[in-house]
């Protein structure tokens, strides 16, 4: 399903409703390496296309969510660290300019402190139960949009 979407989108081909599909899905920055895509942006491209999406289930999106914002939270604390003059890595290089600003614009959606899930669900101990889901939907729909803006 994943392929045909992608293929489709190559030929500029016409989706089952008359929509005319000329653009290409979104890379995902957790694929940059390899400049290539995720399903969760794959499966947001092509609703927005009007052509079946690709089937995920229950496991692999959550575990796709996770994936995203452990990355999220990784690279904001890279940039953390190499903005601390005389910083030295181990085992990474220091995020180019465009990793950068996605890094500011993540801290701005995760906070300050990129902080881990169990942190985060301690500071929202205090809230609602349902306040809690709400926010968490929604900094995560923030960050996908986020690392998915790549083409």
């Amino acid at each position: 399903d994943a392929e045909d979407a992608e293929d489709a989108s190559a030929r500029g081909a016409t989706s089952s409703r008359g929509k005319r599909t000329a653009t290409k899905p979104p890379r995902c920055a957790l694929y940059k390496h390899a400049d290539a895509t995720c399903a969760l942006a794959l499966e947001a491209w092509a609703i927005a296309q009007g052509i079946r999406p690709p089937l995920l289930d229950a496991l692999h999106r959550s575990w796709l969510e996770r994936e995203h914002l452990r990355f999220a939270r990784r690279l904001v604390r890279l940039q953390q660290r190499c903005a601390v003059p005389g910083a030295k890595l181990d085992h990474s290089g220091p995020p180019d300019a465009n990793a950068t600003e996605l890094a500011e614009q993540l801290t701005r959606i995760l906070g300050t402190g990129a902080a881990s899930t169990k942190e985060t669900e301690a500071s929202d101990s205090g809230a609602a139960a349902g306040q809690a889901d709400d926010s968490e939907a929604s900094r995560l729909l923030k960050v996908l949009a986020l690392l998915h803006t790549e083409s």
